[in-house]
């Protein structure tokens, strides 16, 4: 019988003979994962998953098989999990645990998604591209799986962009794909008080990016421990 899946949204990495890919999950379970992409490896190959785990939790990894390929907003693939540690089995656990299941939440259309990752806030400038060219805005914060992006001029919901990012804290610049997953309106924002914009959850990047992503928040948090409380 197959176990509840968790609509919970963390990094992962995905290798396929000597091609490795950093993107995002969209759902979790026991038995395998979702995994967002646009270019999914074939039905029935073998995979190997690295998935980022929050918190304590730790890095994981899984030998899986390509179950089904997923199309249009819901690019990507499911892979059953075939083989692994007890250990990495235990801290998937932990995690799951923690989160209600698909089914077990309330509808919503503004984030159906959880965040298993920490936002941190910070400002800093993301140009995104658009049909006619690359927009420059600001981001309000970021994550290990995504960035929101502060403008009045957000694409529309399920739009792959490219985003490229000078990083906070390390001040690198990287350019990677990413969906957008929720949206914020002008009117919306009047209405609610929070601000414009557009959460984009990123995908099919390299591990140079998940590299720099990685140093950038390190350096983030290291500066919030400097202030003084």
């Amino acid at each position: 019988m197959p176990t509840p899946r968790v609509a919970l949204v963390i990094p992962v990495r995905f290798t396929t003979g000597d091609h490795a890919v950093q993107t995002t999950t969209q759902e979790l379970s026991s038995d395998g994962v979702r995994v967002r992409c646009q270019r999914p490896p074939a039905l029935g190959s073998e995979v190997q998953l690295r998935l980022y785990l929050p918190g304590t939790h730790g890095i994981v990894e899984f030998g899986a098989v390509v179950r089904a390929l997923l199309s249009g907003s819901e690019c990507g693939f499911w892979a059953e999990f075939v083989t692994s540690s007890p250990l990495a089995r235990e801290r998937l656990a932990g995690l799951l645990g923690a989160h209600p299941a698909a089914g077990a939440r309330a509808p919503t259309t503004s984030a159906p998604e959880q965040r298993a990752t920490v936002r941190h806030a910070a400002r800093f400038i993301v140009r995104f591209e658009t049909v006619e060219e690359f927009v420059l805005q600001y981001a309000a914060n970021i994550s290990a799986g995504g960035v929101f992006i502060a403008t009045e001029r957000a694409p529309a919901l399920d739009t792959i962009i490219s985003v490229s990012l000078e990083l906070p804290g390390t001040g690198e610049a990287v350019v990677a794909r990413a969906q957008v997953v929720h949206r914020v309106t002008p009117e919306q924002a009047a209405e609610t008080g929070r601000e414009a914009g557009a959460g984009v959850q990123f995908l099919d990047a390299g591990d140079e990016f998940r590299s720099a992503l990685d140093r950038s928040i390190d350096s983030i948090l290291a500066l919030k421990q400097e202030r003084p409380a």
